[in-house]
């Protein structure tokens, strides 16, 4: 049935799979910006300059600090400011920031930057949607990206593109010798990418542009879950290069088949072999394949395809029993791919399908085909609103009223979530039921059991549960938001109900010295992050002093010099000290001249030091110290 050209779908290869929808991408016939060079799918394309030290300021810990907002001039002229949500490194450094639209969070923006924190200007691939546009940020070179707006609606005729391949009786092959089984307790998908030869050639910025627009897509998919309730996590365990496919390059199925399917001819070619051994070196649960080509403008093509098993089936710890693990991959258009192109494929691993005016389950539908029920996951359904104006990342907007002005949102169907008020699923026992969180929250363990990670462990991983302490004054969103990276800087975000206002924030019982609306969180450990609100003629709770920032940080040992310190709660600050802590208070000399400015600021003169050395500096109200931070006294 038709398909617009923008999304994917899936076919069965294998034992208790079903496969879903193939659909057709369309060239875009809309030119690009003048002086642009076209790719699929672009209307129009801009370019984002990344100066040196761009992102600088989310090198640190930010504990409490507000969010980072950031203004990105995308392609025909359009501006966004953006928010972040969540700020982390990946295991080679790359800064992956995650937030949306300010004031739409149902808008996401992805930035993945290399260089982020060094010297040089820092290369960034990431993307932004808009409800009906999308927007690609491609990592052409360092401190230049290449904007292209993807438009979302059907530019020219479409194709019935569906396969559906009837389900082998048995397993294809005994495994006399099974790889190890992942002990899960997390689940933890561990996903490998790879790159036809064809695809990094024809790629501006080659394989180092690709690899920062593949963590773009994962942390883009990882959001599109925590965003949704799924318990599970996508880990980027790596890209490659493949062997060289000798098919067409838009041969998506194909290649697929290449992958997954012992009967095909092509199962045993070096593509096919190498890309599964990588696979196995890598200890890689699910692999994904990009290629590239470039379609003529107003035809029809494949943008992707994923294996989709109906019952996904654990791998055995011993014994040669059949697994769905060897169905396990996709193939993908590389120009098109992001967050919604990435987790609706793998949507298909987990088992899903597409909403039900795409996939039909009555045989007396338009459109229906075998497996569009699945008899053991009846909800595993995108969801379309009754009025149909948007799509999850399970439908298709075709299957709008007014596919032009179709949103497509990133999140999974849910009933328990709600969006302008009304559910974003159907529970299990109603008609219709569309609740993909709870088919993944189920298979997600199968997939992430497929195999054992063959890289180092795994790095710690730290519990946030954001809260209100009274739900009557205000509410936290996102709350319980899960299990996040060491390092990871996560943003809560306190919403004061009528006649309350926020009080403070208190991070595992700790009062916290500001009380920004938006509250940032560096996971070093488990954290439980509480926001208080009060009535709106109580009087506001006096937070606790601190110190971020001493102007200047070192000084002769002659003294005489104004030192400005920068912080929160600094107001009712009367004396600075100079020297170290004991065990009974501190000791040292005072400074001098000291001016609490105003809550953040305080000025005083340094005194003179007998020697050159580290030394501390506190604040103190009367006779209670209040903050304390370094200074350097060096020589004359």
């Amino acid at each position: 049935m038709p398909r617009p050209w923008h999304l994917f779908g899936a076919a069965l290869l294998a034992a208790a799979l079903t496969s879903t929808a193939l659909p057709a991408a369309v060239a875009a016939t809309v030119p690009a910006d003048e002086g642009a060079t076209a790719s699929p799918g672009q209307a129009g394309a801009d370019q984002i300059q990344w100066p040196q030290g761009s992102f600088r300021a989310l090198c640190g810990a930010r504990q409490g600090a507000q969010p980072d907002r950031r203004t990105l001039r995308l392609a025909g002229g359009t501006q966004v400011e953006a928010v972040a949500a969540k700020v982390s490194r990946d295991r080679q450094g790359t800064l992956l920031w995650a937030g949306h639209v300010v004031g739409r969070p149902d808008l996401p923006v992805i930035l993945a930057a290399d260089n982020a924190c060094g010297s040089g200007v820092p290369r960034v691939a990431g993307e932004v949607h808009l409800g009906t546009a999308e927007y690609t940020i491609d990592a052409d070179q360092p401190g230049v990206s290449t904007v292209r707006r993807l438009p979302s609606h059907r530019q020219a005729s479409l194709k019935d593109d569906i396969r559906r391949i009837a389900p082998p009786v048995g397993p294809a092959a005994p495994r006399l010798k099974p790889l190890p089984r992942a002990a899960v307790a997390a689940p933890v998908i561990d996903l490998l990418i790879g790159y036809t030869p064809a695809t990094v050639r024809h790629t501006t910025g080659g394989a180092a542009a690709l690899d920062l627009k593949v963590k773009a897509s994962v942390e883009g998919a990882n959001k599109a879950y925590a965003d949704s309730t799924v318990s599970a996590r996508l880990n980027l365990v790596g890209t490659f290069a493949t062997q060289e496919w000798d098919g067409d390059d838009k041969d998506l199925e194909g290649m697929l088949s290449a992958l997954s399917d012992p009967k095909d001819a092509l199962y045993s070619s070096d593509f096919g072999v190498g890309a599964r051994k990588m696979r196995e070196d890598k200890g890689a649960d699910l692999l994904h394949v990009l290629t590239q080509f470039t379609p003529a403008a107003g035809t029809t093509y494949t943008a992707g395809i994923a294996n989709t098993p109906t019952l996904p089936i654990p791998k055995p710890a011993t014994g040669p029993s059949y697994s769905t693990e060897v169905q396990a991959f996709g193939a993908q258009q590389s120009d098109t791919l992001g967050t919604y192109h990435l987790a609706h494929e793998i949507g298909h691993n987990f088992g899903l399908n597409h909403d039900y005016h795409t996939d039909p389950i009555e045989p007396s539908e338009e459109g229906y085909q075998a497996g569009n029920y699945n008899p053991y996951y009846p909800d595993n359904h995108g969801f379309l609103p009754t009025d149909r104006t948007w799509t999850d990342i399970m439908g298709y907007t075709m299957a709008c009223d007014d596919e032009d002005e179709c949103e497509t949102k990133l999140w999974f169907s849910n009933p328990l979530q709600t969006y302008d008020g009304k559910p974003r699923g159907v529970p299990l026992g109603k008609p219709g039921p569309a609740d993909c969180v709870r088919v993944m929250n189920l298979t997600g363990p199968v997939l992430a059991g497929y195999r054992a990670s063959s890289t180092s462990a795994v790095p710690a991983r730290y519990s946030l549960t954001g809260a209100s302490s009274n739900t009557d004054g205000g509410t936290v969103t996102p709350a319980a938001t899960g299990l996040f990276d060491k390092g990871d800087q996560v943003t809560l975000t306190a919403y004061a109900k009528a006649g309350y206002k926020l009080d403070y924030w208190a991070v595992d019982g700790k009062i916290q010295s500001t009380r920004p609306a938006a509250f940032t969180v560096t996971m070093d450990g488990d954290h439980f992050v509480t926001a208080k609100f009060v009535k709106s003629t109580v009087a506001l709770t006096r937070l606790p002093a601190t110190i971020t920032k001493v102007s200047p940080a070192t000084g002769s040992t002659k003294g005489g010099y104004t030192v400005t310190l920068a912080g929160a709660g600094l107001s009712s600050t009367t004396t600075v000290l100079i020297g170290t802590r004991t065990a009974t208070g501190f000791g040292g000399l005072q400074g001098n001249d000291v001016k609490a400015v105003d809550d953040s600021t305080v000025t005083f003169t340094m005194p003179a030091w007998q020697k050159a050395e580290a030394v501390q500096i506190a604040t103190a109200a009367g006779r209670t110290l209040t903050a304390s931070a370094d200074f350097t006294y060096v020589p004359s």
